[in-house]
């Protein structure tokens, strides 16, 4: 690697595997209600309703999902995807990254098969199939950023049928594929219906996107400076159904048995290279952060590092703070219209008292609350 970067950890990012499981009736009927129930709290058709399968306190969502799911329930860690009809496999799990990167991928299938176990029943003894699985491979890499131009494009090599996207769309959510400035943020090669190889600046994506700071403390536990808030980039690869199906990987022990071929494989065929002189673009050097992940096939995922909280409620509090004080501007001019001096510290008290007032009054006060502390039910844990 470059003087000066770190590679600071590897880990599942995502892992989704359906069960043949069969759901009780009692236990589609109780999804059925809580998705009632979050409807009937949602305004904006993004309603959720608690739901408690022995030790576990999942929500359920009012709407359901693509490919057929009508019941969504899930937490910060996983979330459950189930189909009605009674028909096997059935059910999908998503184990989100919080999940994978605070507690491990063992720990998460026990406790999902623990409220499956409460909610249905194996149709099979053989009940679990792969179905997507991410690996995230992170890097301190201070100077790239500066040397990502769209010209850095010009050395990937992949099949012709594959697709590579470098756009410059700025308007485009900052997670996309895209180059903002001249600079390549995220290269995205493939497609994440077969395998896709996503290269992008992780902490832009933090700060603009996911808000996912929880990672700072990892990686500064694995060699990232203190304080550093930027240059990590990460090096993602996707390995989708129909790819793994392919080449005989139906399991996740066996994705994780056969891990050091198909990542090869993976950052061989949608490769970034360096460009030299040499006409056989095959024969170019692979990219470093390319070269690296090869070698770091063998290495073992991340340990788990126990549960994490985030500062996301003190931020929305600060939030509404600033915006109740930008509107007791506009109560305070509208109300003193023609004064030219705030005389009564912006009116707060007489804003406060008319909130209250109306609040109160509301005949769907409850419902609101309700609605709001579902919403804010695992505001600080990791997501």
């Amino acid at each position: 690697m470059p003087k000066g970067w770190i590679w600071l950890c590897k880990q599942l990012d995502t892992v989704q595997e359906a069960w043949n499981y069969i759901l009780h009736q009692a236990a589609a009927d109780d999804l059925e209600r809580c998705r009632q129930e979050a409807a009937d709290l949602s305004d904006d058709g993004e309603g959720l309703a608690p739901y408690r399968v022995g030790g576990e306190l999942l929500q359920v969502r009012s709407t359901g999902a693509r490919g057929g799911f009508r019941w969504v329930a899930g937490n910060d860690d996983f979330l459950l995807m189930f189909k009605p009809g009674g028909a096997g496999w059935s059910i999908t799990v998503r184990y989100l990254a919080a999940g994978l990167w605070e507690y491990g991928i063992d720990d998460l299938v026990e406790r999902v098969k623990a409220i499956l176990d409460k909610l249905g029943e194996p149709n099979d003894d053989d009940y679990r199939r792969l179905t997507r699985a991410d690996i995230a491979y992170d890097f301190y890499a201070p100077g790239f950023a500066e040397s990502a131009t769209v010209r850095l494009a010009e050395g990937v090599l992949m099949p012709a049928k594959c697709k590579a996207r470098t756009v410059t769309l700025p308007h485009l959510d900052k997670v996309t594929t895209f180059s903002r400035g001249g600079r390549i943020e995220t290269l995205t090669l493939g497609s994440k219906s077969t395998l896709q190889v996503e290269l992008y600046n992780k902490t832009l994506e933090i700060t603009e996107a996911s808000g996912k700071e929880w990672m700072y403390p990892i990686w500064e536990e694995n060699g990232l400076p203190g304080a550093v808030r930027s240059d990590v980039w990460r090096l993602e690869i996707r390995f989708a159904k129909e790819w793994l199906q392919n080449r005989g990987i139906r399991r996740l022990s066996e994705f994780i048995e056969w891990q050091y071929a198909l990542v090869r494989e993976a950052v061989q065929s949608r490769r970034l290279t360096v460009p030299t002189n040499d006409s056989n673009r095959a024969r170019w050097p692979l990219h470093p952060f390319w070269n690296v992940v090869q070698e770091l096939t063998p290495v073992p995922f991340l340990a788990p590092r126990g549960r994490r909280v985030t500062a996301r409620a003190d931020a929305i509090k600060a939030q509404l703070i600033k915006m109740v004080g930008g509107i007791s501007h506009s109560f305070y001019a509208i109300d003193n219209r023609g004064e030219d001096e705030i005389s009564d510290v912006l009116a707060l008290d007489r804003l406060y008292a008319a909130a209250k007032e109306f609040a109160l009054k509301d005949p769907e006060q409850q419902r609101k609350l309700k609605r709001a502390s579902e919403r804010y039910r695992f505001i600080e844990e990791a997501r």
